[in-house]
């Protein structure tokens, strides 16, 4: 929840049972524990990588008003009152279905599509997911992997509230984490079996929920150190996963990846064919990416739940955002209509040391062989 980062693991260094280790100095079965504060759609924003850009708030506006049959004289008086500071008139019901107005948020369909700008280039992060390497896919700029897998960079990336370079966050996702900052559960990573923080072939990472938010410091971020109790729900049980770790850097294997969380922030993150890779830092946090394929349906509707407001304050085009979805969906097509309803997609994690108490025995069986 911070206003001005998107989605990052900042990672607890935790130590075993009940004592406390710096993170710098792995001992031999260590285990990190860590809890998330900020998580954000992976950008790589280079400068002429979307031409044109897409319209900022005055122009959705515009259009909106066009759509709902409103004279250009009537559009501009509008318009002028928000540049006054008057209220922002609604433009939910500007879709057309059937001979009848519609709300466009409900309909997306019943809207033209804006043929939104994507973001061309191929310098993108992520992951390869399906082991190819197409004319479409991104060369990942901090490990050099090729065939990289993120189409959702290519629909948000020349929207304003997405756009960002390398290890940014654009505005839109930091005021939402910073909304749901000190209200929604954090999110936990434990790392355990870790002999070297530098080189081991296997450690055993798991995410998941816990039953209390992040508190702050008297610097207003993220509080390392705190203890959270894991919440036991079923959804989170399949966040476990093996990895290695090679001069400092942990890669995992694939896994299927899911958490809930705030359906103003995003209705929520579940990833198929998931992978995570995380950096160690210095003082103690950990960062990171997670990508996979996700659904791109919650995608659209955490944007259509902010209606006309979030369309005009966040600068979005919420119809013009579910056609790019739907045209740039990459994986998993619906049996019946062959559309794929999955889009390749990652997410930076940032996220400080923290303790994880595990209050069901079933939590804390052998973990994932």
């Amino acid at each position: 929840m911070r206003i001005r980062e998107a989605i990052a693991f900042v990672a607890v260094g935790g130590a075993t049972a009940l004592s406390m280790v710096p993170a710098q100095n792995a001992v031999a079965s260590e285990t990190r524990q860590y809890a998330v504060y900020l998580s954000y759609p992976a950008m790589s924003n280079e400068e002429g990588d979307c031409k044109p850009s897409n319209p900022d708030s005055i122009g959705i506006l515009r259009e909106g008003l066009r759509l709902q049959g409103k004279s250009s004289a009537e559009i501009e008086q509008a318009v002028d009152g928000v540049q006054r500071g008057d209220k922002r008139p609604d433009i939910s019901m500007r879709g057309k279905l059937e001979g009848k107005t519609v709300d466009a948020y409900l309909y997306p369909f019943s809207v033209p599509d804006s043929q939104l700008s994507l973001v061309q280039g191929h310098v993108g992060i992520g992951f390869n997911l399906d082991g190819k390497d197409k004319p479409e896919d991104f060369v990942d700029p901090l490990t050099g992997e090729r065939g990289v897998d993120n189409q959702l960079f290519r629909v948000l990336g020349c929207s304003r509230p997405w756009r960002a370079k390398i290890g940014e966050a654009g505005p839109y996702q930091l005021g939402k984490w910073e909304q749901t900052f000190e209200s929604a559960p954090a999110w936990l990573i434990d790392i355990s079996g870790i002999d070297s923080a530098e080189n081991d072939d296997d450690v055993e990472v798991r995410v998941l929920l816990a039953k209390q938010p992040l508190a702050r410091n008297a610097l207003g971020t993220a509080l390392a150190y705190l203890t959270f109790t894991a919440d036991p729900i079923t959804r989170t049980a399949g966040n476990v996963v093996h990895g290695s770790i090679k001069n400092g850097r942990l890669t995992t294997g694939k896994f299927d990846f899911y958490l809930p969380s705030e359906p103003q922030k995003q209705a929520e993150y579940g990833l198929r064919d998931a992978r995570m890779r995380f950096e160690f830092l210095p003082d103690g946090r950990l960062k990171g990416i997670v990508g996979g394929y996700q659904d791109w349906r919650p995608l659209y509707i955490t944007l259509a739940l902010r209606r006309s407001v979030g369309e005009q304050s966040g600068s979005y085009d919420t119809p013009g955002h579910y056609y790019a979805f739907r045209k740039l969906a990459d994986a998993y097509p619906d049996p019946k209509t062959g559309q794929n309803m999955y889009i390749s997609s990652a997410y930076y994690l940032e996220a400080v040391p923290a303790f994880i108490a595990y209050p069901e025995p079933s939590q804390q069986l052998t973990r994932a062989q």
